[in-house]
């Protein structure tokens, strides 16, 4: 499941998912980083490869690829508007993308992520996961495809 680093930039996990992961991405959501209780979880940037073989297909017009603290999504790749889950997943050759934790996903009057309750983010895992729309799990891809993801974060004990 990889190592946890500790960088400059704070720590990093690498996760290597299967072609079998990847497909079922949109219905299991697979862990990055594990949940330490008592701790915030904050991913700051992510960085995914993908080792290809062939394409996958079935990739929703709105798909949404991310890194999410428990279920909430904080680092997105979006299909809408920059084909951003299709240039990981489909383009024809290996790729990489790089995505930061977004500016605002829940809507107030602070800049950032803001109005979780404790129990949404305190000991909760890293994971990654597909929002595939009506589309379901990914077609085709190969078993010889992989997606390497690599999330820096930080831990912040409450």
């Amino acid at each position: 499941m990889g190592q946890i680093t500790r960088t400059n930039f704070g720590l990093t996990k690498t996760r290597v998912l299967t072609n079998a992961e990847v497909i079922h991405l949109p219905t299991t959501a697979i862990e990055v980083v594990a949940a330490i209780p008592g701790v915030i979880l904050v991913p700051v940037l992510c960085v995914a490869h993908l080792v290809w073989v062939a394409d996958y297909s079935n990739i929703d017009a709105n798909a949404i690829l991310s890194i999410q603290v428990g279920t909430t999504p904080v680092i997105v790749w979006t299909e809408a508007g920059q084909a951003g889950v299709n240039n990981l997943l489909a383009i024809g050759e290996n790729s990489t993308s790089f995505s930061e934790l977004v500016g605002a996903v829940q809507v107030s009057q602070s800049v950032g992520l803001s109005g979780f309750a404790d129990a949404d983010v305190v000991g909760q895992p890293l994971t990654i996961g597909i929002d595939n729309g009506a589309g379901g799990i990914l077609h085709d891809g190969d078993p010889g495809n992989s997606l390497s993801v690599t999330v820096f974060y930080n831990a912040i004990p409450v």
